[in-house]
This record gives C-alpha cells, structure tokens and sequence, in this order.
C-alpha cells in the first residue's frame, strides 16, 4: 500500500494529516514538515477466530468501583473493564469537572487511571483541580490531540483512560480536520478496538454541538447574500460560496456568526465563547481562508 504524507510538527512533534500554517497544538507558525506515515501492511491472518461459547470458562464479571456513591449506582456497580462509555451533553454542564472527580477518586484507591485532554493545557486542567480540592493524591493527566499517545497509554494497563473530548483528537491514518465525521469515526473505533484488546475502560466525551443554536437570545433571521455576516438586528447573512465548503469549516461558521449574538466583536470573551462550543476553532479558521479552493470559477462570472 501506498505511504500516505503527514506533516510533523518541528517544536512540539504533533502530526496533522494536512499542511497548515500555524501548528493546531502548540500554535507554533511555520513548523509542519512532511512525515512519511507508513500503512498496515495488508493480507496478515487475523488474529480474532470464532469460538464455541460452550467451550469458555464461566467468568464472574467484576466492576471497577468509582468509590463515588452518586456515580457507581448509576453504572450498575461500577465500569465494565474493557467497556467505552460515551459520556455526551452540552458545553458547561460540568462533564469534565465530574471525570476528574472520577480520576482524583480512583487513584486514591490505587486505580491507574489517565485523563486525557484535547482542550485544555495542563496549567488550565491544575487550576481547576486546585480550586475542587483533588490534588491531595496522585492525579494523571495527559494533554494531546494525538490518538496514538492515547493508545501508547493503553498498552500501560491502566484501569480507564478518559478522553475529553473526542471530537479534538486526531488520527494520522486519515485525512481531515478535528472534529470532522472522518477523524471522529477513526478515533472512535481504534478506542473501541484497542478497548476490547486491553481491558481498559474508556470514556470519550462529546461536546454536543446543537447547544450552539441557543445562543441567540432572540429570533435569528438567515438570508442568503454575498458575504456571511451577523447583524444587531439578528440576521445572519449566508454567502452562496459555503455549498462548497467542508461540512466542518460550515459548521464553525455557524457557530462563529451565532457567537456575535453575544459579542458584536473579536474580544477574548468572544474567543472563548466560540472555543467552548469548538475547540479546534484555530486550525478551522486557518482552513476557512484556503476556502476559495474549493469554489468553481464559474461561481464568479467575468
């Protein structure tokens, strides 16, 4: 099979399957350099065979207690090893306030357990456990947008990895940006797989995207235009050349119109208004101004 071309990053070694300007992890500019990723080899015998039920041993299932009294019940005693939880909901609810409880609680009762990040650095994620009171023990947290490092840390034999969220990670194997329907099916299913190899239980988190469209605090009119634009009046003006355009970078657009809902203008507040509903917003607007690649010419008559 043919290798398929990545680019690494020089400063932090994130890989990306596209070239872009700006690093999507470290924000470093100018860094990305082609990387030769080298496919599967294919045709090997499969290591899975079927196998009669009969012939397997009688198992007593044991769960992996939380030691939290709100959350065991819930999960019918505990986590099944080798199980993948997806834990979804709005931006803000509190589902990775909740899993670092879960991480603080496990490793105090000597569960190996890594919190994985794709949206926040370490010292955001240190902070956040300072002010709840759970740096009293040992806390594992790892911060990458990689899925293969998740999966290295698979191969330590912890007893939950949790990934928050899933729509950040990346996979070198295919093509697109974070959060795209391609990366998000990839990521998925290695977890999954490599799950069900290792025992290792998962929870990957979703933001659920939807929650954009309450921002508007009042009707939102949408007509079509030369340009996309947010008004004080509330209409959303949509430019024709978007039917072009990579479902995700529409998406991001959406979210960005419906943020000045909020913030008529560019502040920090409103780039975390935007960044708490899409994360990977930087690495979206870099590929928006490549977008005119995409638009025929004939969309533009002479």
């Amino acid at each position: 099979m043919k290798a398929k071309t990545s680019y690494a990053c020089a400063a932090c070694k994130a890989v990306t399957p596209r070239w872009q300007g700006q690093c999507p992890k470290c924000q470093a500019w100018n860094t990305l350099e082609p990387a030769q990723v080298q496919p599967a080899a294919g045709g090997a015998p499969a290591a899975n065979r079927p196998v009669d039920l009969r012939d397997m041993p009688q198992w007593q299932e044991d769960r992996i207690s939380t030691h939290l009294s709100g959350l065991d019940p819930v999960l019918g005693s505990g986590f099944v090893p080798g199980g993948v939880i997806l834990l979804g909901g709005e931006p803000g609810i509190g589902k990775s306030t909740l899993l670092l409880q879960v991480t603080a609680s496990m490793e105090s009762s000597g569960k190996g357990v890594v919190y994985v990040s794709g949206e926040e650095s370490l010292s955001q994620i240190r902070s956040r456990a300072e002010r709840l009171g759970m740096l009293g023990g040992r806390l594992t947290v790892l911060a990458t947008n990689q899925m293969d490092d998740i999966l290295a840390c698979m191969e330590d034999g912890p007893a939950l990895i949790v990934v928050d969220s899933v729509q950040t990670m990346i996979s070198s194997s295919v093509e697109g940006l974070p959060g795209s329907v391609s990366q998000v099916r990839a990521v998925a299913t290695a977890l999954v797989e490599r799950a069900k190899q290792t025992g290792v239980t998962v929870i990957l988190v979703e933001q659920n995207a939807k929650a954009a469209l309450k921002l508007a605090d009042e009707p939102v009119t949408v007509t079509a235009a030369t340009g996309l634009t947010s008004s004080a009046a509330g209409t959303i003006s949509l430019n024709v050349c978007l039917m072009f355009q990579q479902p995700e970078v529409v998406r991001y657009l959406m979210i960005h119109e419906l943020c000045h809902r909020r913030h008529m203008n560019h502040s920090d507040r409103y780039w975390r208004l935007v960044e708490s509903f899409e994360p990977g917003w930087r690495a979206l607007d870099a590929e928006l101004l490549k977008g005119w690649r995409h638009v025929p010419a004939w969309v533009f008559p002479a």
